[in-house]
């Protein structure tokens, strides 16, 4: 990624985060082996022709499960990107460092530049600016903590906080919320010009009790903001502006500028700035209310101030109190109100909200009727607001023929959106239509590749079409530690649906890898399901001691179980332990 620096300003947003998402799982699988990578920078992360990203340089991992090998006291990294507690000893960090690192990556990478130390942990309205969303900021400021302890999030929240990122469009930006943002900061740093002077002036006395009050407030610390401090609750106390009561729940809830955190005073004022009609400050309390942050929770009321930000600003809001009259929380249970609430703010630009709103077309849930026609069309204004959900069911939809003509080409976009954005159901499905050749040319290495990304995550189906394709020598390429562990995982969930054969595959599969305790319960349990096979098994273990103490007694038992069950070889091993020794 650093070696396209000199045109980073040319690197689109949507490259850059999606480059950085595979990054991230790279990261959360390294930091999964107890390995610490110790030099995570842009400089280390290549991009490919199109557009992945691949973590390099690994000569400085750290394995914390061996001896380490860096001398106590040495520093590890590049300066900029180095965790602090990296600076002094690079021996004894761990996954936190990496987080830090790859914080301040995510970071250059927004920024277009190198940050400064202090950018993501003062000042986030300078990502505001730049369109990135609250909740990303509020990531990376915790990952970029000085204080490992701090460090809340891992590199998988970092990678779903990007990928949410994907799903976003700026026009959401026009819900009026950031623009209250920018317009407290405007009022805070603004010069007392004009009519600001003539008002200094009148209360030039009340100002200056206010500052001694203030001194002694804060004690004598030497803390240069306090006058700030103190002016700023006079212009919210007195003036009643909405932007700097805002600042002001905004920095205790913080505990930024001057203020120590406190969310107690942080609801005060933000429930001042609501009562101007503020609608990110009834959000924040909305939410703080929900969470039970600065008091106790209330989630009657946040659901009336979620409605209350919906009704001034129609964005995220309206998101939040149509999931509220859907799921009856802190309302009444209202499929109407619902419907209401996500058009209100489908219609404002949030994904999200259209992506509801379409799921109750489908389900003929608050609205005059079920109808798959107007499901599709929000599932497709969802996707066009990189709602990668939305972009799934528009897919879904066109490859079923669910409220629009059947048309397989026409998936291929959606559903391709949709497995980029993470959805695993969508790389699956872009898997088989790859393989299969369904309005697209067959690609198998490609389609690998989509059933590759859908088995990391779990995706059984995808994980069963990829062991077919490397049984049958069509894969290209090691997929042999996913592809087990997520075969596995496919099997031992059959398995414990008391699944007899599953149970049996299981049994052979850890006796082949001597995990001999781990095969025995296996066709111990394939056994006591009936599955004789696993009676063999386990009649073969109690034979030989494998796993067990060897007892031919209980072997015999088990080889009259399986032989009853036509298992031949079981038949044969009864034959030949009951013959007389010679």
């Amino acid at each position: 990624m650093r070696s396209r620096r000199d045109g980073v300003d040319k690197l689109d947003k949507v490259t850059a985060l999606r480059a950085l998402v595979r990054v991230a799982g790279a990261l959360e699988h390294t930091h999964g082996k107890n390995r610490v990578h110790r030099d995570v920078k842009p400089a280390n992360i290549l991009l490919d022709g199109e557009g992945r990203g691949y973590l390099t340089d690994f000569d400085t991992i750290l394995n914390r499960d061996t001896i380490r090998r860096t001398a106590p006291c040495t520093s590890m990294g590049t300066i900029g990107y180095m965790a602090p507690e990296a600076e002094h000893n690079a021996s004894n960090v761990d996954c936190r460092a990496d987080v830090y690192s790859f914080g301040r990556t995510v970071m250059f990478c927004l920024l277009r530049a190198d940050p400064p130390r202090s950018v993501a942990e003062t000042e986030p309205w300078t990502f505001y600016k730049l369109g990135v969303s609250r909740d990303l900021v509020n990531v990376l400021r915790s990952a970029v903590a000085h204080d490992a302890a701090k460090r809340e999030v891992t590199c998988k929240e970092i990678g779903e906080a990007l990928a949410h990122e994907l799903t976003r469009d700026p026009a959401m930006e026009s819900d009026g919320i950031h623009q209250e943002i920018l317009e407290a900061e405007a009022l805070i740093n603004a010069p007392l010009l004009g009519w600001r002077a003539l008002l200094l002036l009148g209360v030039m006395a009340v100002f200056i009790i206010g500052g001694l009050v203030a001194f002694l407030w804060t004690g004598i610390s030497g803390d240069y903001n306090m006058v700030t401090t103190f002016s700023t609750r006079i212009e919210c106390d007195w003036q009643m502006d909405r932007a700097l009561c805002y600042r002001l729940g905004y920095s205790y809830e913080q505990g930024k500028n001057g203020l120590p955190q406190d969310k107690a005073n942080a609801r005060a004022y933000y429930q001042r700035a609501c009562e101007l009609d503020s609608a990110a400050a009834c959000e924040n309390l909305a939410r703080m209310l929900e969470q039970g942050e600065g008091g106790p929770a209330d989630v009657i009321s946040a659901q009336s101030l979620f409605q209350k930000s919906c009704d001034l600003a129609a964005g995220l809001a309206c998101y939040d109190a149509g999931w509220g009259h859907y799921h009856g929380v802190g309302v009444t249970q209202g499929f109407q109100q619902a419907a209401e609430c996500y058009r209100r703010g489908c219609d404002a630009g949030i994904g999200e909200a259209c992506y509801e709103l379409g799921a109750m077309y489908a389900d003929g849930l608050g609205v005059v009727k079920s109808s798959l026609v107007e499901a599709f069309t929000y599932y497709q204004r969802a996707c066009e607001r990189k709602y990668v959900d939305g972009c799934f069911q528009k897919a879904y939809a066109y490859a079923e023929g669910r409220g629009v003509s059947e048309d397989d080409e026409a998936a291929i976009e959606p559903y391709t959106m949709a497995c980029e954005g993470g959805v695993s159901d969508a790389c699956y499905r872009l898997g088989l239509h790859l393989r299969e050749g369904w309005g697209v040319a067959v690609d198998i290495d490609l389609a690998v590749e989509r059933f590759r990304q859908a088995c990391v995550d779990n995706h059984e189906e995808a994980c069963m079409a990829l062991d077919y394709l490397v049984q049958g020598g069509v894969a290209k390429g090691d997929f042999e530690e996913i592809r087990s562990l997520a075969v596995l995982t496919y099997w031992y969930k059959r398995c414990e649906m008391l699944n007899g054969g599953a149970c049996v595959y299981l049994a052979w599969r850890q006796g082949r890898a001597n995990n001999r305790g781990e095969a025995l319960r296996l066709a111990q349990m394939a056994c006591g399901v009936g599955e004789p096979q696993g009676c063999y098994y386990v009649g073969a273990y109690h034979e030989s001691g494998f796993g067990v103490e060897r007892n031919e007694e209980i072997a015999r038992a088990y080889y009259e179980k399986a032989c009853s069950g036509s298992v031949d070889r079981a038949c044969k091993a009864l034959m030949a332990l009951n013959l007389p020794s010679p």
